[in-house]
């Protein structure tokens, strides 16, 4: 039960990181940029919950970990922004926004400290190698 939340919240953690990324394209595109990137992260956690392993090798952790600072950050704006409009705006979207913001740093953070490996999730972080044959088919 816990993966399916884990999926569902990294899932549409992925679509909200665009949507800000998408809107932050055309007044700053470094940001934006930097942003629609960070999601990437986002949809390989997904994988990783889905599969059981990484999606990207070891040696690959500290752009890894710089996205989950940068997840951390999207999620306190988050946070920010529905706390700043709440009190005057007594709607659903903003009482969501402080709960997604404060799940996603959660998960921002467990997948650092997974990472730094004081907290496993039993998760491989090496990208699995399968071997595949050629089959030839006789006519």
């Amino acid at each position: 039960m816990n993966r399916v939340i884990r999926v569902i919240l990294n899932s549409t953690a992925f679509v909200l990181i665009c949507i800000v990324g998408v809107l932050l394209l055309e007044s700053s595109p470094n940001l934006g940029l930097l942003i629609l990137l960070s999601s990437i992260d986002q949809l390989e956690d997904v994988y990783t919950y889905i599969y059981n392993r990484r999606l990207f090798p070891k040696s690959f952790f500290i752009i890894d970990i710089f996205f989950e600072i940068l997840s951390i950050i999207v999620g306190a704006w988050m946070m920010l922004l529905g706390i700043m409009y709440y009190p005057f705006f007594h709607t659903l979207f903003f009482l969501l926004m402080i709960v997604l913001g404060a799940l996603i740093i959660e998960s921002a953070i467990e997948d650092i400290l997974s990472y730094t490996g004081f907290y496993n999730r039993g998760v491989e972080h090496e990208v699995r190698e399968e071997e595949r044959k050629f089959v030839i088919k006789k006519a």
